[in-house]
């Protein structure tokens, strides 16, 4: 697991009352995975997430004061992320825009390239039956 302020002060809480993650996420009614994520600052955190682990924890005044600095860092990072990831898919959305009109101008010219061979195949049957034509008949 990648270590955030978040993740170590959740340890430290947890150690200092002889509990494990899984106990914690449990009790906060999610699982044990997603309480990993959120320590990890890959999931915001939900606005009732203190509440429900004071409840169970019941942290002293520093205890909070530190959880909430860790959260709030964390928050950010994930807002940073966002951000990131926004603009990663605004600069997808114009690439594919771009190719998707780099196509569109193949695809005429190649309608265009197939119109053009169509018109030169009518003119090669004119063109033999001018010759037949102008060619003397035996009888």
């Amino acid at each position: 697991m990648k270590e955030t302020k978040l993740s170590l002060v959740m340890r430290k809480i947890r150690v200092s009352r002889n509990l494990l993650a899984r106990d914690i996420a449990m009790a906060l009614g999610i699982s044990p995975s997603y309480l990993s994520l959120i320590e990890q600052g890959k999931r915001v955190v939900r606005e009732n997430f203190i509440t429900d682990l004071n409840k169970f924890l019941n942290f002293s005044i520093p205890e909070q004061t530190e959880l909430l600095e860790a959260i709030e860092e964390n928050q950010n990072k994930f807002v940073i992320q966002e951000d990131t990831l926004t603009k990663i898919k605004r600069e997808i959305f114009e690439l594919l825009s771009q190719t998707f009109a780099q196509l569109k101008s193949n695809l005429v010219e190649m309608t265009a390239i197939k119109e053009i061979e169509g018109l030169i195949e009518q003119l090669k049957k004119f063109m033999e039956g001018l010759a037949n034509r102008n060619q003397p008949q035996f009888i």
